[in-house]
C-alpha cells in the first residue's frame, strides 16, 4: 500500500513538472518573426530539448533614427555561442556571425540569472511613450520563456540587454544613451 502510495506521488510530481514545462512553451513572443525572417527560438525549443538560444529584440521609440536590432545567441555543446547581429529594418545582417567564448556565455546567463529572467513577470513596467522596447527570448532544456521591458526602470533586466549589445559589439556612443541610468554592465 504504501508503495502504490509513492508511486502515485511520484506520478503526481511528474506530471506537475511536465504541465509547468509547458507552460513556459505555451506561445512565442508576440513579434512578427515570420516577418523579420528570424528562426523560431520558440520551435527550436519544442522540437530540440537540448538547444539553447537566446535573443535580445531592440526595436527604438517611432521616433529614434535608430534601426530595430536582433541580437541571437546559439549555445554550442562545448559551451561556447555563435552570435548573430541583424538589423530589422533592412533584414540585413550586421557584420558576421562569430564565435563567444564559453566565459562570455556563462556571464550572458549571469546576467539572466540576476534579472530573474525565468520567473520574472512578463510585462510588469507601464509602457513609456518615449521608450524603447527590449524583449528578451531564451530557450534552455526545453522551456522557452520571453520577458519584454519598454524603457526598463529594472537594472538587472537592462544590465542583461546592455550586455547582449555589448557581445553584439555595439559601444554605448554608437547605441547613443545619452540616460546616466543606462550604464554599460560591468563584466
Amino acid at each position: 500500500m504504501v508503495r502504490i502510495f509513492a508511486l502515485l506521488c511520484a506520478l503526481i510530481c511528474l506530471l506537475a513538472s511536465n504541465a509547468s514545462t509547458a507552460s513556459v512553451l505555451e506561445s512565442e513572443v508576440p513579434l512578427p518573426l515570420r516577418k523579420w525572417k528570424e528562426p523560431s527560438i520558440y520551435a527550436s525549443a519544442r522540437n530540440d530539448r537540448g538547444f539553447e538560444g537566446y535573443r535580445l529584440t531592440w526595436l527604438p521609440n517611432a521616433k529614434s533614427n535608430k534601426a530595430a536590432l536582433s541580437v541571437l545567441v546559439v549555445a554550442r555543446r562545448d559551451g561556447s555561442a555563435l552570435i548573430s547581429v541583424r538589423n530589422l529594418n533592412n533584414l540585413q545582417a550586421v557584420g558576421k556571425t562569430r564565435t563567444l567564448s564559453a566565459n562570455q556565455v556563462a556571464l550572458l546567463r549571469a546576467y539572466l540569472r540576476s534579472a530573474d529572467f525565468w520567473a520574472g513577470t512578463l510585462e510588469s513596467e507601464p509602457k513609456a511613450m518615449h521608450g524603447h522596447f527590449w524583449t528578451v527570448e531564451a530557450a534552455k532544456f526545453g522551456n522557452y520563456r520571453w520577458l519584454q521591458r519598454s524603457a526598463p526602470n529594472d537594472m538587472s533586466f537592462l544590465d542583461a540587454a546592455l550586455y547582449f549589445m555589448r557581445l553584439a559589439g555595439f559601444s554605448r556612443e554608437q547605441f547613443l544613451f545619452k540616460d546616466p541610468v543606462m550604464q554599460w554592465p560591468h563584466g
